[in-house]
Parts: structure tokens; C-alpha cells; sequence
């Protein structure tokens, strides 16, 4: 969606009328980023800087399996800004 409001914009947007001008919001939690599409759409939203797209992480420590503290030990946080988020 972030991709398509920034393509959408820069073919229809002029400089009186901005007509695609959104924010796109993501709910995500721990168990949302064990899986790896969740790193390859982040690498590419930070690569062609998508700066309509806001993440909100629900750090909950909890996934499908078990806690987080059993699945899991990386930085999230630490992992985002190395991909320039």
C-alpha cells in the first residue's frame, strides 16, 4: 500500500492539488517479525524510503509458540535502524 500511494502519487498529484498524500499504518507484534517476509518488505520500504509507512510494535513478548524470550533474542529495534529506517 505504501508503494502504490507513492506511485499513485506521482502521477497524479501536481503542485495545487495533492490528492495522494496518506500515511499507511502496521500493527505488528514479536511473532510478526520471526517471519521473514516481515524483513524483506522492511529492507525494501527503507531502500526506496517509504516514509508514508509507520509501524506500530507490539512488543509483547508473546508468539504462537511459547514467549518470546524462548523464540527469540535478536534487537528489533537494533535490526530497523541497520536497515536505515
Amino acid at each position: 500500500l505504501a508503494v502504490s500511494e507513492k506511485m499513485a502519487g506521482a502521477v497524479f498529484n501536481t503542485g495545487d492539488h495533492k490528492i495522494f498524500d496518506h500515511h499507511i499504518f502496521a500493527l505488528a507484534g514479536d511473532g510478526c517479525f520471526q517471519e521473514g517476509v516481515s524483513a524483506e518488505s522492511a529492507c525494501f520500504a527503507a531502500h526506496e524510503k517509504l516514509d508514508n509507512l509507520i509501524i506500530l510494535y507490539d512488543a509483547n513478548e508473546v508468539t504462537l509458540d511459547k514467549m518470546a524470550e524462548y523464540t527469540q533474542s535478536e534487537d528489533v529495534m537494533a535490526r530497523y535502524e541497520a536497515y536505515g529506517w
